[in-house]
């Protein structure tokens, strides 16, 4: 088992469980779908092993999501539309399926993040924020013509209205059943 670290924002439930429902559109034999529950927009993945200790991140974190909700930026819950899926990386085969949405408040909460945790030694991403819910993981040989396909070309529907309305720093542990989140801290919209 492994544990690792990252400040996420969860779906409300009902709009998890019909994204949940959308992906069972992924053949089974190319993807592991993740469960509804654990559906969520990654801002910022830490890792293991954290290069500070919970309670550091969370002493980091704290002032940074004060401001950010006195300022405005953070002061309701975020909605956002869930409107297409894709694939990570787009070109080679996918290591991730995800659903896509465009939220500014997601963009400016993860610069807000970066900037908060890169002082406790947490690295900054490389590549540009895409908020995203990842849905599923392909299966070892799963053949990569097929999960970009999946990812690209599979119709999605209507979009997906989706509420977030905190900001998490949530532990994941990963096991022979699937990954458990729980959640060390969490800043609500306010």
């Amino acid at each position: 088992m492994a544990d690792r670290l990252f400040v996420g924002m969860r779906l409300d439930t009902d709009a998890a469980a019909e994204l949940a429902r959308r992906a069972e559109a992924f053949d089974d034999r190319l993807v592991r779908r993740i469960a509804s529950e654990n559906l969520h927009v990654t801002l910022l993945f830490i890792g293991d092993p954290a290069p500070a200790t919970a309670d550091d991140l969370v002493r980091a974190l704290t002032p940074a999501m004060d401001a950010v909700r006195a300022g405005g930026a953070f002061s309701a819950p975020v909605r956002a539309e869930i409107d297409r899926w894709g694939a990570f990386p787009p070109r080679r085969t996918p290591r991730v399926l995800w659903a896509g949405l465009e939220s500014p408040t997601m963009e400016v909460l993860a610069r807000r993040v970066v900037a908060a945790l890169e002082p406790q030694g947490v690295a900054a991403p490389r590549r540009r924020f895409t908020p995203h819910v990842t849905v599923a993981y392909p299966r070892r040989g799963a053949p990569a013509a097929a999960l970009r396909a999946a990812g690209t070309e599979t119709a999605f529907g209507p979009p997906v209205t989706a509420t977030f309305a905190a900001v998490q720093l949530i532990r994941s542990t990963t096991g022979p059943g699937g990954s458990r989140y729980e959640d060390i801290a969490v800043w609500e919209a306010r």
